[in-house]
């Protein structure tokens, strides 16, 4: 599995359907992370877990989102020590 596939299984129980799931996933990576979803890199992650964070939030609840990006949190960090690529910038952050 690469990395899409990876997340995308990770996030699916917090959505209604496996769809809903692809959908918001989607959209995490071409609006804030801008890239194609088959790019998504593990150096992508820290950013996917604070905007998973931040739009789940508003679709599956503030508790189940924070639960969500801890998981994406957790994945990138079984992936191997933190990478100098690692990225916490991708579109802008405000609330």
């Amino acid at each position: 599995m690469n990395v899409y596939q990876d997340v995308l299984a990770l996030i699916t129980p917090y959505f209604n359907s496996p769809t809903a799931a692809e959908v918001f996933l989607v959209r995490q990576c071409q609006s804030h992370l801008q890239r194609e979803p088959a790019q998504l890199a593990a150096h992508d992650l820290p950013n996917l877990a604070k905007w998973a964070m931040v739009s789940g939030g508003l679709q599956i609840g503030k508790d189940k989102a924070v639960e969500m990006s801890d998981k994406i949190l957790a994945l990138r960090r079984s992936m191997g020590a933190a990478s100098p690529r690692d990225r916490m910038d991708g579109g802008s952050f405000s609330l």
